[in-house]
């Protein structure tokens, strides 16, 4: 199924805004709370199963289109970094909608600086081994979960690469836009750009499948934005770690992708603010697609 990513303005409020809070989650060992007032809205968009192929903002999906849209996801296995936004999809199609909509809000970024390691940039790409880092930190805030329980949850993690390649803007090739505007990487994630919606852009820089694996995984969860709960710390074989958890260590899903645009030639660093210039998603491509978008 080809996928389109929905034509919006880069960066969109959800239903349910983060107050001006800039609590958030407290490290451990130094008692530093990270500061998330800084941290823009994402989309958070999946395929709502109709046919169409588009994306949608998930808190606008029917019970129809929840419905839907699991079914395709319950032979799946929540590995790797598809996994993390397979899961949230799955919390917020849980969360208790009364009479209205489901009231989610997605925060997110590519950090400057890796939180774990100040020495690591949050994004860095070297071309010659086609290798690319990020360091992503992400909120999820439900309006009504399911049980009442953990209506924030943080996330950080450390995402390695390899085999990344960067595609070039092509409407001339032959059967446009059957691919849309980048071929050869939807040929690999099956993530369709249309034209519109890579305005502005010229190059994409993606990778795919088991070519990609989280390093380092931090969560925390609250029952309110204003609670500064403290992270703890998760790496692959860690006894007593959760298994939706243990998941994400694992690169088996074919689905998961990292997948970005720039307006130039890609960079193999960023310089502050850099990021907010950028289009990317990050988690499950295909079937369905399910992605936090910026």
């Amino acid at each position: 199924m080809q996928k389109y990513l929905f034509n919006l303005p880069l960066i969109v409020s959800a239903a349910l805004l983060l107050s001006a809070c800039t609590s958030g989650p407290r490290d451990l060992d130094t008692g530093e709370v990270f500061k998330i007032s800084a941290v823009p809205v994402q989309k958070f968009v999946a395929d709502d199963s109709s046919g169409s192929g588009k994306l949608k903002p998930v808190e606008d999906f029917t019970d129809e289109e929840f419905r839907k849209t699991r079914g395709r996801l319950s032979p799946k296995k929540f590995k790797g970094v598809s996994g993390i936004t397979s899961r949230a999809f799955v919390r917020v199609a849980e969360s208790n909608n009364g009479k209205g909509k489901r009231g989610v809000t997605v925060k997110g970024k590519i950090l400057e600086k890796c939180l774990h390691d100040k020495s690591l940039e949050g994004y860095y790409f070297d071309k010659r081994r086609k290798t690319v880092r990020l360091c992503v930190f992400m909120t999820t805030q439900l309006k009504n979960p399911k049980n009442g329980n953990n209506k924030v949850r943080y996330q950080y993690f450390h995402v390695e690469a390899t085999s990344a390649s960067v595609d070039k803007k092509n409407l001339s090739y032959p059967g446009y836009p059957n691919k849309g505007v980048f071929p050869q990487a939807f040929d690999k994630t099956k993530l369709k750009v249309s034209e519109a919606t890579a305005s502005g852009f010229m190059y994409k820089l993606y990778a795919w499948g088991s070519n990609i694996k989280i390093v380092n995984y931090w969560e925390a969860n609250a029952k309110s934005s204003v609670n500064s709960p403290n992270w703890k710390k998760y790496v692959k074989g860690q006894n007593g770690t959760p298994k939706r958890i243990r998941d994400y260590f694992d690169i088996a899903d074919r689905d998961s992708c990292i997948d970005m645009m720039f307006p130039s030639t890609v960079p193999s660093t960023l310089a502050p603010g850099d990021i907010g210039g950028i289009h990317y998603c990050l988690g499950r491509c295909d079937d369905p697609a399910i992605v936090n978008t910026r």
